[in-house]
């Protein structure tokens, strides 16, 4: 049968201070902040592990990879879906 499992590695990665690195609250609920701040988190995450998988390249553009990733289409249709009102229960 298969070997043991593999053991499971962590890597922290703390976000760049400032507009790249905001600290969002667990009771933030506007889609616009936490948006931009799942774009954050993926383009420090591109930087941090990019130089692992692209060894002798040139470095990813962690933030211009966010934009592809997360267009703002994403955030236009969350907030359209957020607009329209809501059925009342029966």
């Amino acid at each position: 049968g298969p070997g043991p499992p593999e053991p499971v590695q962590l890597c922290q990665v703390a976000l760049q201070p400032g507009e790249r690195g905001p600290e969002v609250s667990n009771l933030q609920t506007d889609a616009g902040e936490i948006f931009h701040a799942v774009r954050c988190g993926f383009a420090r995450a591109v930087e941090v592990l990019a130089p692992l998988a692209h060894e002798g390249g040139s470095p990813l553009d962690g933030w211009q990879l966010a934009l592809e990733v997360f267009p703002d289409s994403i955030l236009e249709e969350v907030r359209a879906s957020m607009a329209k009102p809501k059925p009342k229960p029966t």
